[in-house]
């Protein structure tokens, strides 16, 4: 049996705050290594309804059937003897539709693969 020795949760909001003229999603992002909020995540994502809606190759990304959340998880081995588990969730605003859903988790999948790297 492996032990998952490190843990990301990736989030972003696309709210736009009311006195900000320019949105920019990249300003918007938390990352954070809660194991508490890690298994939260799998355990509701694992007992809910998605669609898919983009596939990144290592990372699957299904969308909420009631509300505009993306999310999706993985796991990388890292070193021989390391394991990783990610969590990503996009939580789109109806005030901000045209945010483009493969470039933020295309984004996060690359910022992710660059914290295992080093």
């Amino acid at each position: 049996m492996t032990a998952i020795t490190q843990v990301y949760n990736y989030t972003v909001r696309t709210i736009k705050q009311p006195d900000v003229e320019a949105f920019d999603w990249r300003t918007h992002v938390e990352m954070n290594h809660s194991s508490e909020i890690a298994l939260d995540r799998v355990y509701r994502w694992h007992n809910q309804d998605g669609t898919q809606v983009l596939d990144c190759g290592t990372l699957v990304i299904k969308k909420q059937s009631d509300r505009p959340v993306y999310y999706g998880l993985l796991h990388e081995r890292v070193n021989s003897d390391n394991h990783v588990l990610a969590t990503f969730k996009l939580i789109q605003d109806k005030t901000q539709p045209d945010v483009d859903i493969d470039e933020v988790f295309q984004y996060l999948l690359t910022d992710f693969m660059q914290k295992i790297s080093q």
